[in-house]
């Protein structure tokens, strides 16, 4: 869950500018094929709440429990008390974020052509984004695969690719897949601000 994704898609000659929009709610499945053993993979689903720039609210629902809330001044990660144990919850909370997801979704924004952050090539049935090293080494990830089942090239908007995943810089590839994918959803103007539940373990980073 400390992962999720970050940068830029297709040439304009093939998406619109809004590759990705201003906003929008979504639900989703999160899958992790262990390195060591392919057969063994971890599954976790949740949503995810974006607004543009430098907002979002992932929420895990299974297996694990976890609110990830983030704007453009603080971040918070939340662990809530497992099961019937007496140990509080924690809460991690940073004055600024790497988490991939934002800076992905910021950066399409404008479009998709290949900048300082990013080199795009399409392979096959896939759109990859080959990040530089710098930003490799900020987010702990190399590349972004977008999967279509039609000519990515043709691939007008994010939602409209089957699937996509991102190639860490060490341990496994974790796939993402859009459930219900809602654009231009409205939120409340608390909604990314996480209020910390009492007796929550407060670690500042």
């Amino acid at each position: 869950m400390k992962f999720l994704l970050a940068l830029i898609l297709l040439p304009t000659i093939a998406i619109a500018k809004d590759f990705v929009p201003s906003s929008f709610s979504t639900q989703y499945e999160e899958t992790t094929t262990s390195a060591a053993n392919k057969k063994k993979v971890k599954k976790a689903t949740g949503t995810i709440d974006y607004k543009f720039p430098g907002h979002i609210r992932i929420e895990v629902k299974t297996p694990d429990q976890s609110i990830a809330v983030v704007n453009q001044q603080k971040s918070w990660y939340y662990q809530p008390p497992f099961g019937s144990t007496k140990e509080p919850g924690t809460v991690t909370v940073q004055k600024s974020s790497k988490w991939p997801l934002i800076k992905l979704f910021d950066s399409l924004k404008n479009g998709v052509e290949s900048n300082k952050l990013f080199k795009h090539k399409y392979v096959g049935k896939e759109l990859v984004l080959v990040l530089v090293d710098t930003l490799q080494k900020e987010i702990g990830v190399k590349e972004f695969h977008f999967v279509s089942e039609k000519d990515p090239k043709t691939v007008k908007a994010i939602d409209e690719f089957d699937n996509f995943y991102m190639v860490k810089t060490s341990g496994p590839n974790v796939n993402y897949k859009f459930i219900n994918f809602k654009e231009g959803a409205s939120f409340s103007a608390d909604h990314f601000v996480f209020d910390i539940p009492k007796n929550t373990k407060v670690i500042n980073n």
